[in-house]
């Protein structure tokens, strides 16, 4: 028997560090911590994207090397630290994070969990059931800024990476310029 579980870390104003982590990010990478998308994957990121802004009549984004780039970097950095979940200390970029969960055996061994660039975006936009456009504010405790974050009409293009840690986990990072989630604005 196999389980499958999905962890998010909005970029809902985020504000501060995690205490510490500048000294954890000089630890040194994981070998093989790396596992970069595809052109295909990087396009269906795009694609699905697109897909969610179109609901709302946002702007189709572009794909940017550049992003891809800085997400990359970003996962590889995560990876190494064992896949936590830490956004990174900036606001040039909106970013959304996602872990994904190594399979486990009934022996206890893990393995890669097979997840597409699809299942990755709509796990962050299945938040757009907790959002109201109407007060411009999510459900009491409940998440919905990697929703927003999607569909920030102001927001024109995007680059996501992913990595795999030691224990087969993924971490998966999108960013996005301009950034949304801009307090006190409608994302659309």
């Amino acid at each position: 028997m196999t389980t499958r579980t999905v962890y998010t870390v909005a970029f809902l104003f985020f504000l501060g560090g995690w205490a510490g982590h500048k000294d954890a990010l000089e630890a040194p990478r994981a070998a093989g911590a790396q596992t970069a998308l595809s052109p295909q994957e990087q396009q269906e990121m795009v694609d699905r994207h697109n897909h969610w802004r179109g609901e709302v009549g946002a702007p189709n984004l572009q794909g940017s090397e550049s992003l891809v780039t800085y997400a990359q970097a970003w996962a590889d950095e995560l990876a190494a630290l064992g896949c936590n979940m830490i956004h990174r200390d900036q606001d040039q970029y909106g970013e959304n994070l996602t872990r994904i969960a190594p399979r486990r055996s009934s022996s206890g061994q893990h393995s890669l969990q097979a997840v597409s660039p699809t299942q990755v975006v709509d796990g962050w936009a299945d938040e757009k059931q907790w959002y109201s456009h109407g007060t411009n504010r999510c459900q009491a405790n409940k998440v919905c800024g990697h929703y927003t974050q999607i569909v920030w009409a102001s927001t024109r293009e995007v680059g996501c990476a992913k990595a795999v840690c030691a224990d087969q986990s993924q971490i998966w990072v999108c960013n996005y310029d301009p950034t949304g989630n801009i307090s006190g604005q409608k994302p659309y």
